[in-house]
Protein backbone atom coordinates (compact mmCIF):
# COMPACT_ATOMS: atom_id res chain seq x y z
CA UNK A 1 0.00 0.00 0.00
CA UNK A 2 1.16 3.54 -1.02
CA UNK A 3 1.68 5.85 1.98
CA UNK A 4 -0.47 8.76 2.12
CA UNK A 5 0.90 12.10 3.18
CA UNK A 6 -2.00 14.31 5.09
CA UNK A 7 -1.36 17.67 6.19
CA UNK A 8 -3.58 19.33 9.22
CA UNK A 9 -4.38 22.51 9.75
CA UNK A 10 -5.97 23.47 12.96
CA UNK A 11 -4.99 26.44 15.38
CA UNK A 12 -5.61 24.33 18.66
CA UNK A 13 -1.84 22.96 19.07
CA UNK A 14 -4.15 20.00 20.67
CA UNK A 15 -6.18 19.07 18.30
CA UNK A 16 -3.18 19.13 15.97
CA UNK A 17 -1.12 16.75 17.83
CA UNK A 18 -3.51 14.42 18.71
CA UNK A 19 -4.70 13.91 14.90
CA UNK A 20 -1.29 13.91 13.80
CA UNK A 21 -0.92 10.87 16.30
CA UNK A 22 -3.86 8.88 15.13
CA UNK A 23 -3.11 9.28 11.62
CA UNK A 24 0.93 8.65 11.85
CA UNK A 25 -0.37 5.31 13.90
CA UNK A 26 -2.21 4.20 10.67
CA UNK A 27 0.94 4.49 8.48
CA UNK A 28 0.07 8.46 7.23
CA UNK A 29 3.07 10.64 7.33
CA UNK A 30 1.41 13.51 9.01
CA UNK A 31 2.31 17.77 8.69
CA UNK A 32 1.07 20.03 10.86
CA UNK A 33 -0.07 23.67 10.85
CA UNK A 34 -1.23 26.25 12.41
CA UNK A 35 -2.39 28.37 9.97
CA UNK A 36 -3.44 28.26 6.20
CA UNK A 37 -0.59 30.62 5.64
CA UNK A 38 2.18 28.02 7.24
CA UNK A 39 0.16 25.02 5.83
CA UNK A 40 0.45 26.54 1.86
CA UNK A 41 4.56 26.61 2.73
CA UNK A 42 4.14 22.57 3.84
CA UNK A 43 2.22 22.08 0.55
CA UNK A 44 4.71 23.72 -1.59
CA UNK A 45 7.75 21.39 0.13
CA UNK A 46 5.79 18.06 -0.08
CA UNK A 47 3.24 16.14 -1.96
CA UNK A 48 0.23 16.33 0.51
CA UNK A 49 -2.51 13.65 -0.34
CA UNK A 50 -5.02 15.20 1.53
CA UNK A 51 -5.50 18.48 3.67
CA UNK A 52 -7.13 18.12 6.66
CA UNK A 53 -8.63 21.60 8.19
CA UNK A 54 -10.52 23.79 10.89
CA UNK A 55 -13.54 25.89 9.57
CA UNK A 56 -12.41 28.35 12.20
CA UNK A 57 -8.88 29.81 11.97
CA UNK A 58 -6.99 33.25 12.33
CA UNK A 59 -7.19 34.98 8.79
CA UNK A 60 -9.93 33.24 7.21
CA UNK A 61 -11.87 30.26 7.01
CA UNK A 62 -10.97 26.78 6.58
CA UNK A 63 -13.08 26.50 3.13
CA UNK A 64 -11.19 30.13 1.69
CA UNK A 65 -8.42 28.13 2.61
CA UNK A 66 -9.21 25.25 1.03
CA UNK A 67 -9.96 27.28 -2.12
CA UNK A 68 -6.73 28.03 -2.73
CA UNK A 69 -5.69 24.57 -2.31
CA UNK A 70 -7.94 23.58 -4.72
CA UNK A 71 -6.84 26.20 -7.18
CA UNK A 72 -2.59 24.78 -6.84
CA UNK A 73 -3.21 21.65 -5.91
CA UNK A 74 -6.56 20.11 -6.96
CA UNK A 75 -5.52 16.78 -6.17
CA UNK A 76 -5.33 16.90 -2.65
CA UNK A 77 -8.67 15.39 -1.05
CA UNK A 78 -10.12 18.63 1.41
CA UNK A 79 -11.47 17.89 4.46
CA UNK A 80 -13.23 20.27 6.35
CA UNK A 81 -13.45 19.31 10.38
CA UNK A 82 -15.02 21.32 12.72
CA UNK A 83 -16.65 22.18 15.98
CA UNK A 84 -18.32 25.47 14.61
CA UNK A 85 -19.22 26.12 11.38
CA UNK A 86 -21.13 28.64 8.96
CA UNK A 87 -23.25 25.82 7.24
CA UNK A 88 -24.34 27.83 4.42
CA UNK A 89 -20.21 28.14 3.95
CA UNK A 90 -18.87 24.68 4.06
CA UNK A 91 -22.35 23.87 1.98
CA UNK A 92 -21.20 26.55 -0.94
CA UNK A 93 -17.68 24.78 -0.38
CA UNK A 94 -19.17 21.17 -1.29
CA UNK A 95 -21.40 22.73 -4.30
CA UNK A 96 -17.75 24.04 -5.93
CA UNK A 97 -16.07 20.79 -5.31
CA UNK A 98 -14.01 22.87 -2.76
CA UNK A 99 -14.61 20.62 0.45
CA UNK A 100 -15.02 16.65 -0.27
CA UNK A 101 -15.74 15.92 3.43
CA UNK A 102 -17.04 18.10 6.01
CA UNK A 103 -16.96 16.13 9.78
CA UNK A 104 -17.69 17.43 13.01
CA UNK A 105 -15.79 18.25 16.18
CA UNK A 106 -15.63 16.18 18.47
CA UNK A 107 -14.87 13.42 15.80
CA UNK A 108 -15.17 9.67 16.54
CA UNK A 109 -11.62 8.39 15.65
CA UNK A 110 -13.02 5.60 14.02
CA UNK A 111 -15.51 7.32 11.43
CA UNK A 112 -12.31 9.65 11.03
CA UNK A 113 -9.84 7.29 9.92
CA UNK A 114 -12.47 5.43 7.74
CA UNK A 115 -13.75 8.17 6.33
CA UNK A 116 -10.05 9.15 5.34
CA UNK A 117 -9.13 5.58 4.18
CA UNK A 118 -12.03 5.49 1.84
CA UNK A 119 -11.19 9.45 0.72
CA UNK A 120 -8.02 7.74 -0.64
CA UNK A 121 -9.37 4.74 -2.96
CA UNK A 122 -10.18 6.30 -5.55
CA UNK A 123 -6.72 8.03 -5.82
CA UNK A 124 -5.83 4.28 -5.49
CA UNK A 125 -7.96 3.00 -8.58
CA UNK A 126 -6.40 5.83 -10.54
CA UNK A 127 -2.70 5.11 -9.85
CA UNK A 128 -3.37 1.07 -10.62
CA UNK A 129 -4.97 2.06 -13.99
CA UNK A 130 -1.82 3.91 -14.71
CA UNK A 131 0.20 1.57 -14.19
CA UNK A 132 -1.62 -1.22 -16.06
CA UNK A 133 -2.09 1.17 -18.83
CA UNK A 134 1.43 2.20 -19.08
CA UNK A 135 2.89 0.02 -21.59
CA UNK A 136 5.65 -1.95 -20.13
CA UNK A 137 8.97 -1.89 -21.60
CA UNK A 138 10.80 -4.70 -22.61
CA UNK A 139 14.62 -4.98 -23.55
CA UNK A 140 15.69 -8.09 -26.10
CA UNK A 141 18.66 -9.23 -27.11
CA UNK A 142 18.98 -7.88 -30.56
CA UNK A 143 21.45 -10.53 -31.53
CA UNK A 144 19.47 -13.48 -30.06
CA UNK A 145 15.85 -11.68 -31.89
CA UNK A 146 17.56 -11.40 -35.42
CA UNK A 147 18.92 -14.95 -35.14
CA UNK A 148 15.72 -16.28 -34.06
CA UNK A 149 13.31 -14.22 -36.76
CA UNK A 150 16.10 -12.96 -39.17
CA UNK A 151 15.23 -9.33 -40.92
CA UNK A 152 12.93 -8.38 -37.71
CA UNK A 153 15.39 -5.13 -36.49
CA UNK A 154 15.16 -4.31 -40.57
CA UNK A 155 12.55 -1.49 -40.25
CA UNK A 156 11.21 0.71 -43.00
CA UNK A 157 10.79 4.13 -41.82
CA UNK A 158 9.33 7.23 -43.40
CA UNK A 159 10.33 10.88 -43.61
CA UNK A 160 7.57 11.63 -40.66
CA UNK A 161 8.66 8.97 -38.63
CA UNK A 162 6.09 6.23 -39.14
CA UNK A 163 7.32 2.49 -39.90
CA UNK A 164 5.92 1.29 -42.93
CA UNK A 165 5.22 -2.67 -42.42
CA UNK A 166 5.99 -4.96 -45.61
CA UNK A 167 2.94 -7.24 -45.66
CA UNK A 168 3.96 -9.15 -48.82
CA UNK A 169 6.17 -11.22 -46.65
CA UNK A 170 3.59 -12.28 -44.45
Amino acid sequence: MKRYSILIVDDEPNIRSSLGRLFHKEGYETFLAETGEDALGILEEHAISIVLTDYLMPGQSGVEFLRMVKARYPHAIRIVLSGKADMESIMAGVREGVVSHFLLKPWDNTVLKETVRKAVIPMEKKQNLLQKCTPAKKRYDDENLDQAYPGILDVNEATNGAIIIDDSQF
